[in-house]
């Protein structure tokens, strides 16, 4: 992007929020033509911290991995998933959102009572 550019143009549009901000708001992506990201920053953080569904954000996330007949909970779906695919070598295809709520308890309780009756899983 040219300084012509950057004196015309001092705005952009967020995909996320529809809302017009200044450039600082935005992070550098080097893979858009004008060199910005698409989400502002807010936006592009509360979306990285939650993940893209909305219906799943601040909510107790029990999922299930097939392949390995592995049950886990967390906050953030998109980023355990991810975990599980590239630090830990797991086949993730096909895993399963068995239950979203916002109460830590409820999750936790299906979570052990899970790996009781034998399912793969974190054990303390």
């Amino acid at each position: 992007m040219n300084s012509f550019n950057l004196l015309v143009m001092s705005h952009q549009k967020c995909s996320k929020c529809q809302t017009k901000k200044p450039y600082s708001d935005f992070h550098r992506d080097r893979t858009r033509i004008n060199g910005l990201a698409r989400y502002c920053k807010p936006c592009k953080k509360k979306y990285d911290r939650h993940g893209a569904n909305p219906k799943l954000w601040n909510k107790y996330i029990v999922y299930y991995l097939p392949k390995h007949n592995y049950i886990g909970m967390t906050m953030n779906i998109r980023r355990r998933i991810n975990q599980h695919s590239t630090k830990e070598g797991r086949n993730v295809d096909g895993y399963k959102v068995i239950m979203a709520t916002k109460s830590k308890r409820i999750a936790h309780l299906l979570e052990t009572f899970l790996h009781i009756i034998g399912f793969n899983g974190f054990r303390y």
